[in-house]
């Protein structure tokens, strides 16, 4: 593998690299900070100014500290790789199984996660019993300071948020099933016969909770976001406040699409 002399920086002047372009991109250059300060007022409408600079600024360091992992990988041993993979998926995952901390970036094996994870001292990763949403625990493997990292979490937003079929929460659907229940597929490549939701299906996320699903689509000929088929999972009922906290998040991805209105096809809701 090819490498440059960056790449033989030890990790904390690596990291102090990074921090330095961070300083640049944010306070001197401002890369794209009015595209990107747009984009968070549209994805977190509900937060205050200062809430969405926290995110800003986090969002650039994480950009300039995964550049500069990437330029290290290339001097990496084997050894050294692997650590970096798990521990840097156990890091965002927060808790998991040797099969979710491989999956994440899908750069180790299940065998080689679970050999890291043996390996490991209790200052780095611990033992944990994690409920699912049905109420069944089972015993995975976390973060050693995941209580802290849970403690300083902010309030969960009340409002509905449609997630992409690509974030993070989504993207493993063996985690997606078991933590949340929520059976998703994205059904892009799929036969539209053999669809069992549609084209492409945006899941509902309600505080804690993947509430429902919603196949819509920005047309730009009727300037509309169109709602095919909203659907709630089971148990879950669309009444009068829920559907107001659904219409708000609707009005928001309007303003995504650069869209005027939102219009419900026939047949997209079962009332």
């Amino acid at each position: 593998m090819s490498s440059t002399p960056l790449a033989a920086l030890p990790e904390r002047a690596a990291y102090l690299l990074a921090h330095l372009l961070y300083l640049l991109a944010v306070y001197v250059f401002r890369y794209r900070r009015s595209t990107v300060r747009e984009n968070l007022l549209h994805a977190f409408p509900e937060k205050t100014p200062e809430e969405r600079d926290k995110i800003e600024k986090a969002s650039y360091k994480h950009l300039l500290d995964l550049l500069m992992e990437s330029i290290r990988s290339s001097k990496m041993s084997e050894e050294e790789f692997i650590d970096w993979a798990c521990a840097a998926a156990l890091d965002r995952l927060g808790f998991g199984t040797a099969g979710d901390i491989a999956r994440y970036f899908d750069l180790v094996s299940i065998a080689e996660a679970k050999v890291w994870l043996d390996a490991q001292s209790t200052n780095r990763v611990i033992d944990v019993t994690v409920e699912a949403v049905n109420g069944h625990s089972r015993p995975l493997h976390a973060r050693a300071d995941i209580a802290s990292v849970m403690a300083d979490l902010p309030p969960l937003p009340t409002r509905i948020r449609a997630l992409s079929p690509f974030d993070p929460v989504i993207r493993d659907r063996k985690r997606l099933a078991w933590l949340f229940g929520f059976d998703y597929r994205i059904e892009i490549y799929v036969p539209a016969e053999k669809r069992v939701w549609g084209y492409y299906v945006f899941p509902l996320l309600e505080g804690d909770r993947l509430v429902g699903r919603v196949d819509m689509r920005a047309v730009r000929a009727h300037d509309a976001l169109e709602i095919k088929k909203l659907w709630w999972e089971p148990k879950v009922k669309g009444g009068i406040g829920r559907m107001t906290r659904l219409e708000g998040e609707l009005v928001r991805q309007c303003r995504l699409a650069d869209v005027s209105s939102v219009t419900w096809l026939d047949g997209s809701r079962d009332d």
